[in-house]
């Protein structure tokens, strides 16, 4: 590491010790580096990568998603907890003790009459999404050089390590030379307050360029299109696993690394906003503001998650080209 971005890490260290975020629940203020030399520009899909928020797949292990997600076994299971409800009340019933003046049947078994009504159908249905999924991946591979599988997760914060929170997949394509193609699930971002107050630095993120596209690409994209539009995505959303989402995102790029970026922030999964003194809204943190501003350029925040829990990357950019910063996270609720 180079001796003034230690110098300046140190610093940073300092001013923020013993300092925490407050949001819902408080969590620490950490010092940040990402050094230039060994991880080179600083960019979305990098900081994702290097987080821990997205990794690439075994596409085979995420595709088809229904049997792989064994939701099969979950319906088993629920059977078997509905069965036991069953036996509780015939037992009830034959042995004259009274229940509420309501008509058991239509209330019990709980789970499956609330959730999976008709499990033929159910597994059926399953089946065709992932025979819709399987034929677009062999689409894909058919006409494209390179397909790629990624996973974008966020666990719970420290409080809770290692719980996912929310995840879902995403898949990258290079169907000719600088020409790249990726989907992304569309995901209902959270609608917080607090993460609404942020505002979006438009002038670093990723608009398209003239050119980006040609008429075989174009043409390309519409057989995707017309494929995408009758498949279900499983996401897993507030801890809870197997959400269908019928809705995506499609994005091109002349390169893989722009791709990522651009698919995780149309989609609400990173955002780039700007920076906002701490200060504004925790006094005590007014040095470590006046230690960034004097000591960074071209400083901004990265807001990673589409919900409640929001993990931020408070950077700058040294003279030596590192981003030095903090980072924290936040639940907005």
């Amino acid at each position: 590491m180079k001796l003034n971005t230690a110098k300046l890490l140190k610093e940073i260290e300092k001013a923020a010790q013993g300092s925490s975020f407050g949001s819902a629940s408080d969590h620490p203020i950490l010092p940040f580096i990402w050094e230039f030399d060994q991880k080179g520009i600083l960019t979305p899909d990098k900081l994702l990568i290097s987080e821990g928020f997205l990794r690439k797949e075994n596409i085979d292990d995420i595709f088809p998603q229904n049997l792989k997600s064994k939701r099969i076994d979950l319906i088993e299971a629920i059977q078997g907890d509905d069965q036991l409800r069953q036996e509780t009340f015939d037992f009830l019933s034959s042995s004259n003790i009274s229940v509420d003046d309501v008509n058991v049947n239509n209330i019990y078994p709980q789970k499956l009459r609330y959730l999976f009504l008709d499990k033929k159908s159910l597994i059926e249905k399953m089946h065709k999404n992932d025979q819709r999924q399987k034929e677009l991946l062999d689409f894909l591979s058919s006409n494209c050089k390179l397909v790629e599988a990624y996973k974008a997760t966020k666990c719970d914060t420290d409080d809770y390590p290692g719980n996912e929170f929310e995840s879902f997949p995403l898949i990258v394509a290079e169907f000719s030379v600088n020409q790249w193609i990726g989907f992304v699930p569309k995901i209902d971002v959270d609608s917080s307050a607090y993460r609404a107050e942020k505002i979006r630095d438009d002038a670093i993120c990723f608009s398209k360029q003239k050119g980006e596209t040609d008429e075989s690409l174009d043409f390309f994209l519409n057989e995707v299109v017309e494929r995408l539009s009758s498949m279900k995505f499983i996401t897993r959303q507030y801890y809870e696993p197997d959400h269908e989402v019928d809705t995506y995102i499609l994005e091109t790029a002349k390169n893989k690394e722009t791709l990522l970026s651009r698919l995780m922030y149309s989609n609400g999964f990173i955002n780039i906003c700007r920076f906002e003194d701490f200060s504004n809204e925790f006094e005590n943190l007014k040095p470590l503001d006046e230690l960034l501003r004097s000591n960074l350029t071209d400083l901004r925040e990265y807001v990673v998650g589409c919900m409640s829990i929001f993990y931020l990357y408070d950077v700058g950019q040294t003279i030596n080209g590192d981003w030095v910063g903090v980072r924290t996270a936040a639940v907005w609720t």
